[in-house]
């Protein structure tokens, strides 16, 4: 046909006119196989650029972002072995759990096992799940190392916008017939009636209802043979360790030193300051820790009260805990509605007087709330000294309780809260649940500075006198700033 070749002649020319007056004489006929034959060329050159693009990632990634073989047991052995060198790997697994700590590249993996899962299942639907629709837009679809940076952008279907991903539909839809669903685990309800071949399951230890949603994800995922690929840093979660001891689960396991991609300065100062803490285990080296025999609460306590806060709250206030040296700041938003608390933020820092009185004055503003509660014991005077001199603190109103008993003793009564389901922490807080889940009160246990100022701020709510409020400061005298004096025994 030669409307076919000389279109084929104008499109490699740019010669739109060209194009226009070919097909303003071309037959019906004509049109229909001018059609097929630019439909099956883009195909066919769609999926080999999509193909590259994994041949490319096969040959570039760490031998721990590549699919297990169960075979050769590539993803317990890669350390000494490498990558699976099969000629037909063995990928009968049906969960395959990459646990490992931060900056080990774990969201690009997963991006790219999601688009090799689209272009090996066309036409069918998978799905990517992230913690918040927040982190769906800025790490698992849009961000860095996101889906929408590895997929081929002649292998996504635009929106009338142009964007890869129509954040209104939650989907990134492909020219091979293939749909991702975006879904945030913030709402499990969703999941339902969903239909999936596969699912890519981000930071799964940080999903805040993540019973319901995985139990969602297990009916919605049921097309074909499934797998589903979880990438997170682990917490000590009962469901977690339960997948992870499932037979039908491929782990692999990697820690921030196994990337030699991360500059050695990130890693140099991450190791600096937690190499050897529980935290630096579980969130640099990605170990699943146990719990502590004697703290204060249990994370599957903390769990089990996890939820997002009510619109409005009856009080908030900030707990601040000064530290002596270098230590961290502690500086905890808590709301309290009826005999409920909500652990809003955490917002604990280093820093100089300057910065964390600076900060203070910022998550109270950020949250409206009423006050700060500080101990008067230690540091309480140079709290209230650094706040006053801080921008936008002169009128911010201040409680000072007095500590009689040990840290564990006087936060006995928050105890009992956590186990009667009334504190309810709206996100995943590790430092501040790390300190809420292990420390003891054993002799030369570091303070745990997130810890008081999170007991302070809870005293003032649930028994402390109430004194003004930040709207009484606005129009009174500084020398009301201070409460009646109250005190833990």
């Amino acid at each position: 046909m030669t409307s076919l070749t000389e279109l084929g002649a104008a499109l490699r020319s740019a010669d739109r006119a060209q194009v226009e007056a070919i097909l303003a004489v071309a037959t019906p006929q004509e049109l229909e196989a001018i059609e097929a034959a630019l439909a099956g060329s883009s195909g066919e050159s769609q999926q080999q650029r999509a193909e590259e693009v994994l041949a490319a990632w096969h040959r570039e990634a760490l031998p721990y972002q590549l699919p297990p073989c169960t075979r050769c047991k590539s993803h317990e052995r890669w350390r000494t072995k490498g990558p699976c060198k099969c000629k037909k790997p063995d990928r009968s697994w049906h969960v395959w759990a990459l646990v490992a700590g931060r900056g080990t590249g774990k969201t690009l993996a997963g991006a790219h096992w999601a688009l090799e899962q689209a272009l090996a299942k066309p036409g069918l639907v998978g799905a990517v799940v992230a913690p918040t629709h927040n982190d769906l837009r800025r790490i698992t679809v849009e961000g860095p190392s996101g889906l929408v940076s590895v997929l081929p952008p002649d292998l996504i279907v635009p929106t009338p916008a142009g964007r890869a991903w129509n954040e209104a539909a939650s989907a990134v839809n492909l020219v091979n017939g293939s749909v991702i669903h975006t879904l945030s685990a913030e709402h499990p309800d969703r999941i339902r009636g969903e239909n999936l071949a596969w699912a890519w399951l981000d930071e799964m230890a940080a999903w805040s209802r993540l019973d319901y949603a995985w139990e969602q994800l297990e009916f919605a995922t049921r097309i074909g043979t499934p797998q589903t690929l979880i990438t997170t840093t682990p917490r000590p979660l009962a469901l977690l360790r339960e997948l992870m001891a499932d037979l039908g689960t491929a782990v692999t396991r990697a820690s921030l030193t196994d990337n030699p991609h991360l500059s050695e300065t990130t890693r140099a100062r991450l190791l600096k300051r937690y190499a050897g803490t529980r935290v630096g285990r579980q969130e640099l080296e990605g170990e699943v820790l146990d719990e502590t025999e004697g703290a204060l609460v249990t994370l599957s306590l903390i769990d089990a009260g996890r939820m997002a806060a009510p619109k409005r709250l009856d009080r908030i206030v900030v707990g601040v805990d000064p530290s002596g040296g270098r230590a961290e700041i502690g500086i905890v938003a808590v709301g309290r509605q009826d005999e409920d608390l909500w652990i809003l933020e955490d917002a604990s820092l280093r820093g100089s007087p300057s910065n964390w009185g600076a900060v203070v004055v910022d998550t109270l503003a950020k949250h409206k709330g009423d006050r700060i509660a500080a101990e008067r014991n230690y540091g309480g005077d140079m709290v209230e000294h650094v706040l006053r001199t801080t921008p936008g603190g002169a009128h911010i109103a201040m409680s000072f309780p007095t500590a009689t008993r040990g840290k564990l003793l006087r936060a006995e009564f928050l105890q009992g809260m956590y186990e009667q389901g009334r504190v309810h922490h709206v996100d995943v807080m590790p430092e501040l649940e790390d300190q809420l889940t292990t420390y003891t009160g054993i002799t030369n246990e570091a303070s745990p500075d997130r810890l008081d100022a999170l007991v302070w701020a809870c005293h003032e709510l649930m028994m402390g006198n109430r004194g003004p409020s930040r709207e009484d400061m606005l129009t009174s005298p500084v020398s009301m700033t201070r409460a009646a004096p109250s005190r833990i025994t």
